[in-house]
């Protein structure tokens, strides 16, 4: 009986310690998937109450984004202020329309950044910030965009 016991025991132990390992190493092996990222910086600008900034890439023909790919949008501020992040896809006639804006408020030097997650098709898409302060303000950042 007392060996019985032990034997028992001895096999909760080791199913509480080797089953969450299997269970990680399975999810583990169902999910690994290679990605590649892209990093755009975007230029400081300086943008006046109400105006807009756009990053569209060279030529202002934006910047190619393949469907799937996971995008993150960050903006830098170096004072205070409310702005507008905004996601712009080309369409077919060329001109860049809205497809998210997103109010936020910036404190002096700081970043905040908006997860756009899967890009739904292939187009060129261009990023940009309003400007809400009645002073000028300078504004940075980068996306980033991770593909399979």
């Amino acid at each position: 009986m007392k060996t019985l016991k032990i034997y028992f025991a001895t096999l909760l132990v080791v199913f509480t310690f080797l089953s969450p390992l299997a269970v990680t190493y399975a999810n583990a092996q169902e999910t690994s998937t290679q990605f590649f990222t892209d990093v755009l910086e975007l230029d400081a600008r300086t943008i006046n109450n109400a105006e807009i900034a756009v990053w569209s890439g060279t030529n202002n023909t934006g910047y190619l984004i393949p469907k799937g790919a996971r995008i993150s949008f960050q903006i830098n501020a170096y004072q205070y202020s409310p702005i507008d992040m905004i996601v712009y896809r080309r369409d077919e006639n060329g001109e860049f329309v809205k497809v998210l804006n997103l109010f936020c408020t910036m404190q002096n030097n700081q970043g905040t950044s908006i997860y756009i997650g899967q890009v739904p098709e292939t187009a060129y898409y261009a990023f940009g910030v309003r400007n809400y302060k009645l002073t000028p303000a300078i504004y940075d950042g980068w996306i980033i965009c991770a593909y399979e």
